[in-house]
């Protein structure tokens, strides 16, 4: 936020540029993956496929914000330099499926499938009717 004088506090103006998800924030990865892959796997246009992403970790954030966090330091590297490797492994159970969380599964499954020699040239994929319904309606409010 912006101060403008001492009684008066004006929120600071966040540009969000599509396919621009920042570097190095926790899900900023996640969402360029989702991004790159809604359009590839499922001809979605950048600006539906950023909604998707930018959706789809928002509700992964609301679900592991309760999540049960573990956390290990190794010992300090052997080479001397005084360096450690800190691991954060989360975990939460039962979430619902919203529809963002479908899609970033399908994407997940997909990409599973394609290491198991599946290609983009031989095989045709698309979400269900329930999934393409939610995409139409996404990008008919943008």
């Amino acid at each position: 936020m912006t101060a403008t004088n001492e009684n008066t506090v004006t929120p600071a103006t966040i540009v969000s540029t599509v396919g621009q998800f920042g570097n190095g924030g926790r899900f900023s990865d996640f969402m360029k993956n989702m991004f790159d892959d809604c359009q590839i796997l499922f001809g979605m246009v950048p600006a539906v496929a950023d909604k998707i992403a930018r959706n789809a970790a928002s509700d992964v954030g609301k679900a592991m914000k309760n999540g049960q966090c573990a956390i290990k330091i190794s010992a300090v590297s052997k080479a001397g330099d005084g360096k450690v490797t800190i691991k954060d492994t989360l975990s939460v159970k039962g979430i619902a499926v919203t529809n963002n969380i479908a899609i970033a599964r399908a994407v997940q499954f997909t990409g599973e499938a394609l290491k198991n020699g599946l290609s983009y040239k031989d095989t045709k994929w698309a979400l269900s009717d329930r999934l393409a319904k939610y995409v139409a309606e996404v990008q008919a409010s943008l």
